[in-house]
């Protein structure tokens, strides 16, 4: 019951928006009309508004699809450097605004992993959010991939204030933020470590953190890797053929 009463919910709050949402894009797309500033940082601020109003409720549509066990992953091979790039394309505004610089690093030889394209593309922009969030001024963010031990690790590392050892346990909860100053000072709803844990889980991975207080933190995720095993057989008489299986992983 509770399900159905979000995603009602959810839907009926979306419709409006995406009106609003348009309504404002062509105030502050229309060459005819004439805004002095204070009206067009009026209908900015509006707007900005208006895509985090959205942004929360897409949140809490997902959290309700995870604890319903409803979350649908549309799975494919996939290159991490193709969603790895996807998402740092998608966040480059956002660190241009905060004079973040953004380093991305994927080894060539990382192999292709069984995901949902969108909801890595989600998992990655979330975690560069956060990263660029707590980055000081003309700082800068680092995301990777590469194989390791038949996973694929991905990473991003932040040099913002770092975490406490006692925060940690508290990261991936829902609607936690913790405490201090800078933290209250970023916007968010506590939601987004929580739909990553929930996204990464789903595929079969597991995310996690390093992080000293006043070192930044690295959040790593690491997935299954699509991996594949050679079994030669050879009966050891002269001449003989040697045949090969090979076996993909699930």
């Amino acid at each position: 019951m509770k399900t159905e009463f979000v995603s009602t919910v959810s839907h009926e709050l979306r419709t409006p928006l995406a009106s609003i949402k348009g309504s404002l894009h062509l105030l502050l797309s229309d060459e005819g009309l004439v805004l002095d500033e204070t009206q067009r940082h009026l209908v900015d601020i509006s707007l900005k508004n208006t895509d985090r109003l959205i942004r929360l409720i897409n949140n809490i549509l997902d959290i309700s699809k995870m604890e319903a066990g409803h979350i649908h992953l549309d799975l494919a091979l996939h290159r991490p450097v193709d969603f790895v790039e996807m998402a740092v394309e998608g966040i480059k505004g956002f660190a241009e605004s905060r004079t973040i610089a953004i380093e991305s690093e994927v080894a060539p030889d990382t192999p292709e992993v069984r995901v949902d394209f969108d909801r890595m593309v989600q998992v990655v922009t979330n975690l560069l959010s956060n990263a660029i969030k707590f980055s000081p001024e003309r700082g800068r963010v680092e995301v990777g991939a590469r194989g390791a031990g038949g996973q694929v690790e991905i990473w991003v590392t932040d040099h913002g204030q770092g975490i406490a050892p006692e925060d940690v346990g508290r990261l991936f909860k829902k609607f936690q933020q913790l405490d201090g100053r800078t933290v209250r000072a970023v916007s968010g709803t506590g939601l987004g470590l929580a739909i990553c844990r929930g996204i990464v889980e789903e595929h079969g991975g597991r995310i996690g953190v390093e992080s000293q207080p006043g070192q930044g933190a690295t959040f790593i995720l690491d997935l299954p890797g699509d991996y594949v095993v050679e079994l030669i057989v050879n009966d050891g008489t002269v001449g003989s053929a040697v045949d090969s299986v090979t076996i993909t992983s699930p």
